[in-house]
């Protein structure tokens, strides 16, 4: 009794005969391919093996065909074949345009197909049309790794619904495909392999050998009893036989690891022992083996592989003592030492470098060590860096580094390829020289050779640098110039022309016939200083000289001076520090006379005040009392008079103060008491003053409160004197139905400076013209009579109320446009 059908999957999208993209991607899996070729299938002839479980499985299933199909990158072939009509029965293979099996495989999962012609997966596929496939029911062909090799198939030449039972049959039947498959494939590696090994074993001359645990017995093969002097022969030995190989030293080490190797979880034994040839040769070998069991007993065997190393450990041996002695040298030379693998990645630092830098060994990871260096140059190094490793050559560079203490100083960096002997480069090596001092000191000599030649440029005097010009015996023949400043053609010469690279002979005869060089020559040989006045005419002008020759390392400077210009031009300095000393005695004189004049000034100006003051005060008194009708009543017309009266004496009193005050400003008398004040605390006590005065002219007066919390340090009673002569000002100045406000802000400090509180007072007045602007702080002076006619006044209240400001650390300051008013900016000390 057959199974029920098994449900059909569920409609997929209508596809070419091709594999979809998906499927292309996963037949193209290079894994996939690799197990494929392992296999070693793809190009043999038709498998009988599995040609019989085709058979099988047709007969089972009752199928007219079944398949064992490999799905290649490009190809499929046939490996076991039951049914198949001709051609295909012989050629065994067929493009992927004829290959439904490779769904099953691109799939990883058996594919059922009812009817081939209405599956929306495969009714594209030319296996219908040509191989008559209709139905189809594919396994696909699992490794034990996971790779999808093919597929197990059955086909039927009309529709067909495969059930449970005949799915699950054809899977066992798969599953048999794939152990033969594997099974070819693993004897395939073995032989390759065994071959291989064989052939590695002769060519690395490795010796195998084996140890009955129970018999006591060795085998050693040709090449093992070799290495042990025993000639190349194989040969069964006694333990003693083996031992009696060995060094005295390592026999009872050699055992050991023989012994361990029986009670080891893993049953290995890895030992380097010493053996002895009959001739005293010693020689190293590594022994490699593994306990193995024979049969279902406890009798055990170790098989395994001997080589000698006797190259390796004196190769070990040369390379620790290299290194150590390379590590020690490192360690002892005054520089930053490191290694860096062949990506440039750091492997060692020397022990300077930690002491330097302070960084510990988890810097070497990474580019952590480039924190060592100054972030300016960075940049530099890591650039410089990689081009030396892409073109493989050394290079030099110079940067800072950070010391344990943060100081940055320069270092000389060196970096060279350390290749192997085919030329590669397998490491780099560099090292770095503190020259932080050398560079200075290279500075300050370039330095003090820039104000050398600079001031020898400058000077009218001349200078010359020779260099001594020796013969085959080391004897001074000549010097040679090599540095000459414009004085020297000027005093020298009778026409300017150059002197560098002239010898001396060519550039001054008659100073070598007059014996010069004799002289300078025993200046460089001696290192005495020579100085003597001489008579000079070779320019045409006779002149008297002061000629000193010193010595400069094998050379000589010459300093020329001319003496009667330094004559003439001390008889000079004479007379200018004379004249200066005169007009400094005039300036005294003048400096004297304007202090008295200033007293006198000073003491007038508060006698006239005290002598005016008095009279107006007994006017103003003498009015009030009129007013207040003392002398019997008062009309009033009379009243009327007695207000302009009283008006006027104010006025002029007030006229008279601002004179006085800056009369004191002037003689430098008056005394500040500074105080932390709030700003509105300024303006709130002189608002009252002048709020009646501007609602009288209807103007609108705004203090704005946004600055409350701003104080400076001012003198209380000065700065409102400021603030209320700025007020009255732009509520004297501002017409009709115009507006005046008071803000306060403040002012960011500046470089070097402190933070200061701006108090502005705006008026929508006439404003002053630009040309006018500089005048108004002037004492006694009021721009545009025009405008000021109406408002009387001395001129002076901006003139003190500027000094007053500067006298407490601050300014006032104007901004204006004509018609548009003016902005004064009080600037104070912040708190």
């Amino acid at each position: 009794m057959s199974s029920p059908p098994v449900e059909r999957p569920a409609a997929a999208p209508a596809l070419a005969a091709g594999p979809p993209t998906g499927a292309a991607a996963a037949l193209d899996d290079p894994a996939r391919l690799a197990a494929l070729r392992a296999t070693g299938l793809l190009d043999t002839r038709a498998d009988a093996a599995l040609d019989r479980l085709s058979r099988l499985a047709a007969r089972v299933l009752h199928a007219p065909v079944a398949l064992v199909t490999l799905v290649d990158a490009d190809r499929q072939l046939l490996k076991g074949c039951a049914g198949l009509p001709a051609p295909w029965d012989s050629t065994r293979e067929t493009p992927l345009s004829h290959s439904v099996c490779q769904h099953a495989v691109a799939r990883r999962e058996p594919l059922v197909v009812r009817d081939a012609r209405e599956h929306p997966l495969v009714r594209d596929n030319l296996a219908i049309r040509d191989l008559d496939v209709v139905a189809y029911l594919g396994i696909p062909l699992l490794t034990s790794e996971g790779a999808a090799l093919g597929s197990f198939c059955v086909i039927d030449h009309r529709p067909r619904d495969w059930t449970a039972d005949e799915i699950a049959l054809l899977e066992d039947l798969a599953a048999s495909a794939t152990t033969e498959i594997e099974l070819r494939t693993a004897e395939r590696a073995a032989a390759e392999s065994a071959a291989r090994l064989g052939v590695a074993m002769e060519a690395a001359r490795l010796g195998a050998w084996s140890f009955h645990l129970a018999r006591g017995r060795c085998w050693h093969a040709a090449t093992t009893n070799e290495l042990h002097g025993r000639g190349h022969v194989e040969e069964l030995l006694t333990v003693d036989d083996w031992l009696h190989c060995l060094h005295p030293d390592d026999r009872v080490a050699a055992t050991s690891a023989f012994q361990a190797a029986t009670s080891s979880a893993d049953g290995r034994i890895a030992a380097e022992y010493r053996v002895v040839w009959p001739d005293g040769t010693v020689r190293w070998v590594a022994a490699a083996g593994q306990l193995v069991h024979q049969g279902a007993g406890t009798e055990g065997i170790i098989v395994g592989t001997v080589q000698d190393v006797t190259d390796r450990r004196s190769a070990e041996t040369r390379l620790r003592n290299s290194e150590r002695d390379l590590r020690s040298f490192v360690e002892a030379v005054p520089l930053l030492a490191w290694l860096n693998s062949a990506d440039g990645s750091t492997t060692f630092f020397n022990r300077r470098w930690y002491d330097y830098s302070g960084q510990d060994e988890s810097h070497l990871s990474g580019t952590r060590w480039m924190e060592v260096l100054h972030p300016d140059d960075r940049q530099l190094a890591r650039e410089t860096r990689d081009r030396a490793i892409a073109a493989g050559r050394p290079y030099e560079l110079e940067l800072r580094m950070r010391r344990t203490d943060g100081v940055y100083r320069w270092f000389a960096a060196r970096v060279a390829p350390v290749r192997a002997a085919d030329g590669s480069v397998v490491a780099w090596a560099g090292a770095a020289l503190d020259v932080d001092d050398r560079r200075r000191l290279d500075a300050e000599l370039r330095e003090s050779e820039a104000r050398f030649r600079a001031v020898q440029d400058a000077s009218p005097d001349a200078s010359v640098l020779m260099r001594a010009l020796r013969d085959e015996e080391g004897r001074i023949s000549d010097l040679v110039i090599t540095y000459a400043n414009d004085g020297a053609s000027r005093t020298l010469l009778s026409r300017p022309e150059p002197l560098v690279g002239r010898t001396m002979r060519e550039a001054f005869p008659e100073s070598v016939d007059a014996g010069r060089l004799e002289i300078y020559r025993r200046v460089i040989e001696t290192g005495e200083t020579w100085q003597q006045d001489v008579h000079y005419t070779r320019t045409g002008l006779a002149r008297g000289l002061r000629v000193t020759a010193v010595k400069v390392g094998d050379g000589v400077h010459i300093g020329v001076v001319d003496l009667s210009e330094r004559l003439r031009a001390a008889e000079e300095r004479e007379r200018l520090l004379a004249a200066a000393e005169a007009a400094r005695a005039d300036a005294e004189r003048a400096r004297r006379e304007a202090e008295a004049a200033n007293a006198v000034k000073a003491q007038f100006l508060a006698t006239m005040s005290h002598e005016l003051r008095t009279p107006l005060n007994a006017i103003g008194g003498y009015a009030q009392l009129i007013e207040l009708g003392v002398h019997g009543p008062v009309t009033p017309a009379q009243l009327e008079a007695l207000g302009r009266i009283q008006r006027s004496q104010q006025h002029l009193l007030g006229l008279i103060n601002e004179v006085l005050n800056y009369a004191k400003l002037e003689a430098g008398t008056v005394t500040y008491d500074l105080q932390e004040i709030p700003v509105l605390e300024i303006v709130r006590a002189v608002e009252p003053l002048v709020a009646p005065q501007a609602r009288a002219q209807g103007l609108t007066l705004t203090v704005e409160g946004s600055g409350a919390a701003l104080r400076v340090h001012a003198d209380p009673e000065k700065a409102r004197q400021v603030v209320l002569n700025l007020l009255s000002n732009a509520v004297k100045f501002t017409p009709p139905g115009g507006s005046v406000a008071v803000r306060a802000e403040p002012v960011p400090a500046g470089p070097g400076g402190a933070p200061m509180v701006a108090l502005r007072v705006e008026d929508t007045g006439r404003g002053i013209a630009p040309e006018q602007l500089d005048r108004i702080f002037q004492p006694f002076v009021q721009v545009g009579r025009r405008l000021t006619a109406e408002h009387e006044g001395t001129g002076l209240g901006l003139a003190i109320s500027r000094d007053l400001a500067r006298g407490m650390a601050g300014d006032l300051t104007v901004e204006s446009e004509v018609g548009a008013g003016s902005t004064f900016t009080l600037r104070l000390p912040g708190a």
